[in-house]
């Protein structure tokens, strides 16, 4: 995993832990990728105003587990416009999502 970003926003790190979140259930489950694939377009895919956002996303989705964790998690302008837009998400419970960004918080030592 990349190296931690250092927020200045209380939202943006949160976005980070919920992507970071996500990254580690797909290493534990690589086919939530073809999930999220085909969330996205039929969330999505009729959505003008979210074109930039699905384009991101395909990209994204188009990597391994770990190249996708890589990018998601680096410190860029990228990869912080696709945490915020973080899409529609079917296969992480909100109680999954919750334990997940708690262990991070706890592994980073963030309050």
């Amino acid at each position: 995993m990349p190296e931690p970003i250092k927020f200045w926003d209380v939202s943006k790190r949160l976005d980070w832990f919920r992507a970071r979140a996500l990254t580690q259930k797909i290493f534990q489950r690589p086919e939530i990728l073809g999930e999220l694939r085909n969330c996205i377009e039929a969330k999505w895919g009729g959505d003008p105003s979210k074109l930039r956002s699905i384009l991101l996303w395909r990209k994204l989705l188009a990597l391994t587990p770990r190249d996708f964790a890589q990018t998601i998690l680096a410190d860029n302008p990228e990869a912080e416009e696709m945490r915020e837009s973080y899409p529609p998400y079917v296969s992480m419970t909100p109680v999954e999502r919750a334990e997940y960004i708690e262990a991070s918080r706890r592994e980073l030592a963030v309050a």
